[in-house]
């Protein structure tokens, strides 16, 4: 090694340890900000993690019914009942561990990029490092920090399946870890399935072997398989059915449909529920377990579903994916969200809520931290719209899987709004927004040589 490259090597080491630090220090910051008293402050899904977890949901000693613990996969609830185990049912160090694994999460990112995209490495690096969104996820009691921890590993040893020969252990890893992500969203269920095929192609693009690929494939199935197969069995053989949760069809039928049929009907959420109540009504009965209630509820919201126009479904997904990718993710702080501001489900057109946002005073407040915030987000919007044209000039193959990447996610999503369902989107976005900002400076650079 040259002593350039020493140097160099050196300098990048000190940078990522300093980005380290920034990245856990905001989050302790962000934390400690927050006050006392964090478990009273707990809300919606935190409270449901945290007072599983603390009655002991998906063990011997749990005291929660068949129907609830069938809505969620064990995976967070395990997490955090190990950590109560282990720091006494303490929230705050929960949490500040959860801060750590959330800035090791920020450098699998980066890593996953610095082979391919060495000069931006730093730049993902420290994109993921102040990101509002994981900082405010980190410091809530959601599967979200230990959903992206597990995915991003996943996507770390994906990409050096792809390029390293250490393909065995890399699949194996890959499929491990993509299994512990779906045993804590089931969000990540279909990729395992989906994957073969590219991964196929792939590696037989890379010039190995039939017989290593089919090898390497049977290890990535075996292992992805592996922390999802007792939950599986036990649905086939219980309920007969290979959904992993009965969410999809609570999802589809109270969150899905309303929200196209606000739209459609120019309704609030409140008309729209009462809608798809008065057919679930008609067909489902106190007999049917709770798998047999999601299948009727999923028949339920296609049946509206297949009603409403295809360019206006495609509308209504687009542009609450829109929103998500853009939307301020301050809006998730707690101390921002008992603001005064008008519910964004009492209207059926987002120009409607921020209409009402200008014409009352009283919640100007609110109004000011979204202009303040979406500062951030016209550069977010602008990285989405140049990133992936930058990244095909760079490497056509990575931004091809980084659009399939997103597409997926964001169709399963759906039409509902949230910052918080971008989560898994996060490592592309990283990317996008570093390779942006090269761009940019390059381009800076070059004006200011012409002067």
């Amino acid at each position: 090694m040259s002593t350039s490259t020493a140097i160099k090597t050196s300098f990048n080491m000190n940078i990522t340890f300093m980005i380290f630090l920034l990245a856990i220090s905001i989050r302790i910051i962000y934390i400690v900000s927050q006050g006392n008293d964090l478990e009273e402050k707990l809300i919606e899904d935190e409270l449901l993690y945290w007072t599983w977890s603390l009655r002991g949901a998906y063990t011997s000693a749990g005291d929660l019914g068949e129907r609830l613990l069938a809505e969620r996969m064990p995976g967070a609830f395990y997490y955090y009942q190990f950590l109560m185990y282990a720091m006494e049912k303490n929230i705050k160090y929960i949490l500040y561990f959860q801060a750590l694994i959330d800035s090791i999460t920020c450098y699998i990112i980066a890593l996953s990029t610095s082979k391919l995209f060495t000069k931006d490495y730093l730049k993902v690096f420290l994109f993921a490092a102040i990101s509002p969104l994981m900082i405010i996820m980190s410091s809530q009691t959601l599967a979200e920090t230990l959903f992206l921890f597990l995915f991003s590993l996943f996507i770390l040893f994906s990409l050096r399946s792809i390029y390293s020969q250490k393909i065995f252990l890399n699949m194996l890893l890959s499929g491990f870890f993509l299994g512990l992500t779906t045993f804590v969203k089931t969000i990540t269920f279909p990729l395992i399935f989906l994957l073969l095929l590219p991964f196929f192609i792939i590696h037989l693009k890379k010039n190995h072997t039939i017989l290593k690929i089919i090898v390497s494939l049977l290890l990535f199935l075996t292992a992805a398989l592996a922390p999802i197969t007792e939950r599986l069995k036990n649905n086939i053989q219980q309920y007969n059915t290979f959904s992993l949760t009965s969410q999809v069809g609570t999802h589809l039928a109270y969150w899905v449909t309303p929200t196209i049929l606000c739209y459609i009907k120019n309704i609030n959420r409140e008309d729209a529920i009462n809608i798809v109540n008065t057919e679930v009504e008609k067909k489902i009965s106190k007999e049917m377990n709770f798998y047999e209630e999601s299948k009727i509820l999923t028949n339920i919201s296609f049946s509206f579903l297949k009603e409403i126009k295809y360019l206006d479904l495609v509308y209504i997904w687009s542009r609450a994916s829109l929103l998500n990718l853009i939307t301020p993710s301050i809006l998730l702080d707690k101390k921002v969200r008992n603001l005064p501001h008008p519910s964004f489900y009492s209207v059926s057109e987002p120009l409607e809520w921020l209409n009402k946002l200008f014409i009352n005073s009283n919640y100007y407040n609110y109004l000011f931290i979204i202009f303040i915030a979406s500062f951030a987000s016209l550069f977010v919007l602008l990285s989405l719209f140049l990133g992936p044209i930058f990244l095909f000039k760079k490497d056509k193959f990575i931004c091809i899987v980084t659009i399939v990447y997103i597409m997926y996610f964001l169709l399963i999503t759906g039409p509902v709004l949230s910052p918080k369902y971008i989560v898994p989107l996060l490592p592309c976005l990283f990317l996008y927004q570093a390779i942006t900002l090269s761009k940019l400076l390059e381009w800076k650079d070059f004006l200011l040589s012409k002067k």
